[in-house]
Order: structure tokens, then C-alpha cells, then sequence
């Protein structure tokens, strides 16, 4: 009976606006909660470099000096928005409906509205969105390349707008540089036609990236007098993960007292080549513990929990709702691969599945933290939302059998 009754509503419960409308309103109810509240420092940062550049100032400190700490990508997205409303709500709100898009594109390749029952499965992606984070805008920026590569007949275009896309993802989230790779492998991996022509297209969407990410790069050249593809944070990054106070979940909370009185007298450029010197040496005098560290930090990527240098932001009943969501989020995305024989993977799964996998190990690198991961948390749930597609489809609760992915895409 309770089953029949399910039958009969999932058509109507199926349509992807029963879920985005209700994930935006909720999504808008906790931005407006937060309200301009800043309650992070990286927020901070990212709210004053909005402002400079929406002053006209450039891309500069409170002191007016030119910095390169931070990506560009992100501020450069809040500024036009603060020349609408200079506030920091207006960025969060910004925020929501890029997540609202983020589902409905997902709604759009899977055909259902289950990746938005699982986003409100998974809160995490509604709070960060109510952030002055750059996560949800690249996001937004990786299912739009993914999405953009589903059009086979509007290949060259697509691939321009995509490659333009991810140029300003790299900026946005420097971490991508070293995922581009990979989307170009999987990219020319899954074309049909000669190599050449293959070949030709992974260029088509290499130069189009470089077009956006290289005027930056110069701007740094020229205002600096060094090469700086992004932003002068990678070594701090690289020390935070590898040093002889990192543990696999220390994140940022590590102990700089020794070098810190070195770095002092030094600017932004000098600091971040100091830090990733430091680092680097720190691996080759200790390679056996560089290495074991290093496969702590690949496990601890899929931890549920973090520790915060911003205490006030944690809890145990935040880690606990972290721990019942995230959970049945990575059991499943696991799971799935032992049905591979009676739902074969299609190839935007493998292509979900090498990008998870490998972003596990390029994250390793640095330090790994549940907030960097979220990008690759959205397509799980994208895959998650195919397989479960296809699930519900052979027990009849769908009237047409979802759209997976074409066979040729990407």
C-alpha cells in the first residue's frame, strides 16, 4: 500500500523544482541568518580584496600596497556585485543561487530530481554557500565544464566556453592547476576520431584556459618582478602539510613559532618561496616520515571532521550531523562500484570517479580538509544520483528510464 502510494507521488515529487526552490529558500534563510557576519578570517580577506577592487584601489590591501596572497578569481566575482550593494550578504546571496544552478544542471544530466534530495542530504554545501567562500562558485564553474562537454554538436564551442571556464576556475581555486591534467586526459581519452584530432581539441581547451589564467600571471610578473601563476600562498600551504609539527588533520593549526621570526622583515613573494623551501627540505631530510604523513593526509581527506583554528565554529553536534551525512554520502559512492556489472558505469562516472580519486592524492600534497573537498563532494552526488537513478528506475518509480550520460560525452 505505503509502496503503491510512493509509486504514484515520485512522478510528481521527481520534477527538480519541488527540490530547488525549497534548497534556495533554505539556502537564503541561512544566508540571511548570518546576515554580513564575517566568521572566518579567509572571508575577511576575500570581502576587503571585493571592496579594494570595487573602489577602484586594484587588487590591493587596506594599506593600498598590491598584494598576491589570494587568488583573484573570487574578489573579481564580488566586485561587480558590490558595486550593486556593498555588502557582504549580497556576495552570500550570490552564493545560493549559484548552489540553486549547481542542482538544477545536476537535475538536467540525471533527468531527476535526486541530486537535490541529496545536496539537502548533505547541509554542509547549504552552510558553505552562506560563506564568503570561493567553493560554491567552483562548483558551479566544474559541473558547468562538465556540463558544457555533454554537447557533442556544438563541440568547438563548447570546448572554448568551457576552457574559459576553467581558466577562471584555476583562479578562483589555484588547487586546479593541478586537476587540469586530468580533465584534459579524460577529455581526450573519451573524444571520438583520429589522435590528431583528439589532440587538437585538448589544445582547443588548453589555450582557451591559458587565455584567462595568463593575463594574471603577467599582472603579478609586472607588479612584483617574479613568476606567480596565481597567488604567493602555495608555499605556506606546502609547509602547513609537511613540517615536523603537521599531523594528517592539523590543517593550518601548526606550530610556526621557529620560522616565523625569519619571515618577518620578508614580502609576500619572499615569504611564500621561504615557506615552500622549508617544506621541501623537511621532505628530503625526512622522507620516510614525509612519506607516512602523506598517506595519512590521503585517508584524512575522508574524514568528517576538521580542526578549526576559528574554535567558535565547531562543536560536537556539528560533527555529529557532519558524521550522519557524509557517511551515507561516501558508503554509497563506494558501494556503487560493486553493481558495476548490472549497471555498468557510464562514462561521466568514470570520469567522477578519476577525478575523486586523483584529487584525493593531489590534496595529499598540501593538507586535506573537508572545505577543499567540496567541488568533488558535488559530483559524488552527482554519480550517487545516476546510480540511484537507475535503481529506482528497475522498481518502477520512474515512467522513463533516466538519462545517465551518452556514451560519448566528455
Amino acid at each position: 500500500m505505503i509502496f503503491r502510494l510512493i509509486n504514484r507521488l515520485f512522478p510528481i515529487l521527481n520534477q527538480s523544482k519541488f527540490v530547488i526552490i525549497p534548497l534556495l529558500i533554505v539556502s537564503v534563510t541561512l544566508a540571511c541568518l548570518s546576515g554580513n557576519r564575517l566568521r572566518f578570517p579567509d572571508e575577511v580577506d576575500y570581502h576587503q580584496l571585493g571592496q579594494s577592487l570595487t573602489a577602484g584601489n586594484g587588487f590591493s590591501l587596506q594599506t593600498g600596497e598590491a598584494t598576491v596572497y589570494r587568488p583573484p578569481g573570487y574578489p573579481f566575482f564580488l566586485s561587480p556585485l558590490y558595486h550593486v550593494c556593498n555588502a557582504p550578504l549580497t556576495g552570500k546571496l550570490a552564493n545560493t543561487l549559484l548552489l540553486a544552478i549547481s542542482v538544477w544542471l545536476m537535475c538536467r544530466i540525471t533527468k531527476n530530481s535526486l541530486p537535490g534530495l541529496f545536496v539537502f542530504a548533505y547541509p554542509i554545501l547549504l552552510f558553505t554557500a552562506s560563506t564568503l567562500y570561493p567553493q560554491t562558485l567552483g562548483t558551479f564553474l566544474l559541473l558547468g565544464i562538465i556540463w558544457l562537454l555533454l554537447y557533442p554538436e556544438q563541440r568547438n564551442r563548447a570546448l572554448i566556453l568551457s576552457g574559459l571556464c576553467l581558466g577562471f576556475l584555476i583562479l578562483n581555486i589555484p588547487a586546479f592547476l593541478l586537476t587540469a591534467p586530468v580533465l584534459a586526459w579524460i577529455l581526450y581519452r573519451h573524444e571520438k576520431g583520429p589522435v590528431f584530432q583528439r589532440l587538437a581539441r585538448v589544445c582547443l581547451l588548453s589555450v582557451c584556459t591559458l587565455l584567462v589564467v595568463l593575463p594574471w600571471t603577467w599582472r603579478n610578473y609586472k607588479t612584483f618582478d617574479a613568476f606567480l601563476p596565481i597567488s604567493a600562498n602555495s608555499g605556506l600551504n606546502l609547509f602547513f602539510g609537511n613540517s615536523p609539527h603537521t599531523g594528517p588533520n592539523t590543517g593550518v593549526n601548526v606550530d610556526r613559532t621557529a620560522v616565523l621570526v625569519a619571515v618577518e622583515d620578508m614580502n609576500e613573494i619572499e615569504t611564500d618561496h621561504y615557506y615552500r623551501d622549508q617544506a621541501l627540505e623537511w621532505i628530503r631530510t625526512h622522507p620516510v616520515d614525509a612519506a607516512k604523513l602523506y598517506a595519512a593526509k590521503a585517508v584524512n581527506y575522508f574524514n568528517f571532521k576538521n580542526e578549526l583554528k576559528t574554535t567558535s565554529q565547531s562543536s560536537t553536534l556539528k560533527n555529529a550531523l557532519m558524521f550522519v551525512t557524509w557517511t551515507p554520502l561516501l558508503g554509497l559512492f563506494v558501494i556503487r562500484l560493486f553493481f558495476y556489472k548490472k549497471y555498468p558505469l557510464s562514462e561521466l562516472e568514470k570520469a567522477i570517479y578519476l577525478l575523486v580519486i586523483c584529487n584525493v592524492f593531489l590534496s595529499a600534497i598540501f593538507f586535506t580538509r573537508i572545505r577543499f573537498r567540496l567541488p568533488f563532494d558535488m559530483l559524488m552526488i552527482l554519480s550517487n544520483s545516476i546510480f540511484a537513478g537507475a535503481y529506482l528506475q528497475d522498481r518502477g518509480f520512474f515512467a522513463h528510464k533516466p538519462l545517465t550520460t551518452p556514451e560519448n560525452c566528455l
